[in-house]
């Protein structure tokens, strides 16, 4: 019988692992046909300014300082304790937190973009702004 069950979980972990390659390779295809579309359409002036915003958005998510790395570690560790006192405190300070920080951040941003003359970045900046704010609750309740 835990014959069966070994093959049966080297079975499912073969299946899901190949699932996993073949969507990884076909997310990097497609990321790659998607690179050169949005190039050809963009041009190079407002891919500068696209690439610009990016790496703005990239860096945008790390405001949070390690808050949801925490999250992710203590929220489990608790719940295992049946501490759910703990767990609620934890979420509600880390969520305050995390919304504060992401407020912060995109105020400064529409801040920043009223001092700016070019409008495809002042409406950038902006949209980047409102992004920063919802991947912030996105990713709070994931975790």
């Amino acid at each position: 019988m835990t014959v069966k069950r070994q093959s049966e979980k080297l079975e499912t972990i073969i299946k899901d692992t190949t699932k996993f390659s073949l969507a990884s390779y076909l997310a990097n295809i497609f990321d790659f046909f998607s690179g050169i579309v949005t190039r050809s359409i963009l041009g190079p002036l407002t891919m500068g300014v696209f690439a610009e915003l990016m790496l703005i958005f990239q860096y945008a998510k790390y405001y949070h300082l390690g808050t949801y790395e925490a999250l992710d570690r203590e929220i489990p560790y608790f719940n295992g304790r049946q501490d759910f006192h703990r767990v609620k405190e934890i979420k509600g300070v880390a969520f305050n937190f995390s919304f504060l920080i992401s407020v912060i951040f995109g105020i400064s941003l529409v801040i920043i973009s009223n001092f700016l003359k070019d409008n495809k970045l002042i409406f950038g900046l902006r949209f980047i702004a409102i992004l920063v704010m919802l991947q912030s609750m996105v990713t709070f309740f994931i975790i």
